[in-house]
């Protein structure tokens, strides 16, 4: 059926009409504005699963002019549901894209579409994919239990956003970002996917969350690599099986502000590999292991205004040459080292902090590390309140008040270097 010119087709009643092949032909065109078709049941069946690109299997086609669906179910057992291309646009409404072979919904080359209080669920591969200059938004709608994603964001130019959407339950990602792609993710859920619960992946690509729920993945909640860039915002980022937050790679970053990191299965933060974090304002707490972690040359986080606290190992780790600065935080109740420094290379500037009854140290120094502890308030920590250990690890120490930690205030041991100058100890006043 190719619809040349604008029309409205409506059944009786939702799938009173039914448009069937079991040939794998496409059942719907559309090649004008002002098409719109309600309440239609769309099954395609049959077809050649290896088509791919412009020659794969659709149920429906939008490669000129513009189609609304309402309250369609659409189907396709060898290729996608819908497709938009070469400026052409779909609006769903109220629709059901469900047990495609590839794709629910599938946006290139220029197409466009917008999907609304819709379910894409069950498909082959995915349930939205925008690719190769597309562009789509999905406001209220369900991406669930699709094989490998929910949404997948692919190549320069391919922008979806994100609204209020429960993305859960996908085979591999809720949303994959790649190649140079942009999401905008709002007000949304992601939650019980298998692998990550967000992952972008490669230069260029981008991923800005806002106010959203990115909770109880199978591996970690949001995974950035390979030069991709993530902008979190008054999240929750909880509950994963391992990380929360994991940066890894040369150009990668992420910047995290006001959200709540907690109850991740390994780190709430890790950064490694040559990648960097900007984490400001936030409440990282009752992680398994670090709060933060920070390792491998190159690999930098800034930590500030930030409650790092109850977490199961250190409340902030730098290893093997990973550099820090940590200025105005609460780092308390943490099992191990509130803030822990080690490895030829690792550098850190620990300035303006409150670092409270940690479970050992309050600063740890150790194994070549160079830090500079400046203007913090160490206080009863289990065993020091600076530790300073090895040949080659130094700890500038200065204008600090550190008291009442259970053994000492600043310890050095085995050629451990420390130079300290202005501190008040146990309520004295050291003298330069």
């Amino acid at each position: 059926l190719t619809l040349s010119r604008p029309v409205i087709l409506r059944a009786a009643y939702d799938g009173a009409v039914s448009l069937l092949s079991s040939s794998g032909e496409t059942l719907l065109s559309c090649a004008s504005p002002g098409v719109r078709v309600v309440g239609f049941r769309i099954q395609q069946t049959g077809g050649d699963p290896t088509r791919r690109g412009r020659s794969s299997v659709r149920a429906v086609e939008v490669l000129s002019g513009a189609l609304r669906l309402d309250r369609c179910t659409v189907g396709s057992e060898a290729g996608s549901g819908v497709i938009a291309a070469d400026g052409g646009a779909v609006d769903l409404q109220g629709c059901t894209l469900r047990g495609c072979g590839k794709c629910g919904l599938l946006v290139f080359d220029g197409g466009s579409a917008a999907c609304e209080s819709s379910t894409l669920a069950g498909n082959g591969l995915y349930g939205l994919v925008v690719q190769n200059g597309g562009t789509a938004t999905a406001d209220g709608s369900r991406f669930g239990s699709n094989k490998h994603a929910g949404i997948l964001a692919h190549g320069k130019g391919s922008v979806c956003v994100s609204r209020g959407n429960d993305i859960s339950a996908n085979g591999e990602m809720g949303i994959g970002v790649q190649n140079g792609a942009e999401v905008r993710v709002e007000r949304t859920r992601v939650s019980g996917n298998i692998h990550a619960g967000l992952f972008v992946d490669g230069d260029a690509s981008k991923a800005v969350v806002k106010d959203s729920d990115v909770s109880e993945n199978g591996v970690r909640g949001i995974g950035v690599q390979s030069g991709g860039e993530a902008h979190l915002q008054g999240s929750r980022v909880c509950s994963n099986s391992q990380e929360g937050v994991f940066v890894s790679g040369a150009r990668s970053q992420v910047t995290l502000q006001d959200n709540d990191v907690a109850s991740n299965g390994t780190k709430g933060v890790g950064v490694q590999s040559g990648a960097a974090s900007l984490i400001i304002a936030n409440r990282i707490l009752n992680n398994a292991e670090e709060g933060v972690f920070v390792s491998d040359p190159g690999s930098q986080a800034t930590v500030r205004d930030s409650n790092v606290a109850s977490n199961g190992m250190k409340g902030i780790g730098v290893q093997s040459g990973g550099q820090a600065e940590i200025d105005g935080n609460l780092i308390h109740a943490n099992q191990r080292e509130g803030i822990y420094i080690s490895g030829n290379g690792s550098k850190a500037l620990v300035h303006n902090n409150d670092i409270t009854q940690n479970g050992v140290k309050g600063v740890g120094i150790q194994d070549g590390a160079d830090v500079a502890v400046e203007g913090n308030r160490i206080s009863g920590n289990q065993y020091v309140g600076v530790h300073v250990y090895g040949r080659g690890s130094r700890g500038l120490v200065q204008d600090n008040d550190i008291r009442d930690n259970s053994l000492a205030a600043v310890v050095s041991e085995h050629e451990g270097v420390v130079q300290s100058a202005g501190n008040r100890i146990d309520g004295v006043h050291e003298h330069d």
